[in-house]
């Protein structure tokens, strides 16, 4: 059950990048993006509920992460704002930026989060960028968040 929650984390990112790429509305792909982080919620708490936390099911969860809070978010920043170099350049960074932080999670022995949650520095961005005038410093400071040294415990 819990690896067709984690599966729908995914679904939801790849439907949001597709829909982006075909012109959808903002809004339709935001809130896809944001179904996406329900499902990641549910999945792990299924997880720890049913005791069926292994290693095949971390790594679908980060790689369902990496798609729905990683590219997800800048694809649909770049179709909403007008993709040109500089901006592209920043969402190259906000996705290995947001890989790395998964990566480093996946191999930590204490599980807390180093630097900002994927799915935190994901949605603040799609909720902020219609609202800024600037979406390239606001994807690149939110890249660097996900890797900052602070700690944040997990529930």
């Amino acid at each position: 059950m819990k690896d067709w929650v984690t599966l729908a984390n995914a679904g939801s990112g790849a439907l949001a990048i597709l829909l982006a790429l075909r012109g959808s509305e903002y809004w339709v792909c935001a809130f896809l993006v944001g179904l996406a982080a329900v499902f990641d919620v549910f999945d792990g708490r299924i997880a720890r509920k049913t005791g069926s936390v292994n290693e095949f099911g971390k790594a679908l969860d980060s790689l369902s992460d990496a798609v729905s809070f990683g590219v997800a978010p800048v694809v649909l920043v770049n179709y909403w704002a007008g993709a040109d170099a500089l901006l592209i350049l920043a969402s190259a960074f906000f996705v290995c930026s947001a890989v790395l932080h998964l990566a480093k999670y996946d191999v930590q022995k204490d599980k807390h989060y180093y630097g900002l949650p994927t799915p935190v520095a994901a949605l603040t961005l799609i909720i902020l960028v219609p609202f800024t005038g600037n979406e390239y410093a606001l994807v690149a400071v939110l890249a660097f968040a996900m890797n900052l040294p602070f700690r944040i415990r997990r529930r």
